[in-house]
């Protein structure tokens, strides 16, 4: 569970690194992150989900 944690605050730093902010709920974000390392949703899925919840700040 760590290694996902690891993950999903990389990609928190990668978008405040270029100017953006990650804008989802924290039980929306808990649940994406588990179906990524579940299996249930692959690559193209989560960058489409990272497009939809980013914003420029």
């Amino acid at each position: 569970m760590a290694i996902n944690a690891l993950f999903f605050l990389a990609v928190g730093l990668f978008l405040a690194v270029n100017g953006y902010g990650l804008q989802a709920t924290q039980p929306d974000a808990t649940l994406t992150m588990l179906s990524v390392a579940s299996g249930a949703i692959d690559e193209a899925t989560f960058a489409e989900w990272i497009r939809q919840h980013s914003q420029l700040r």
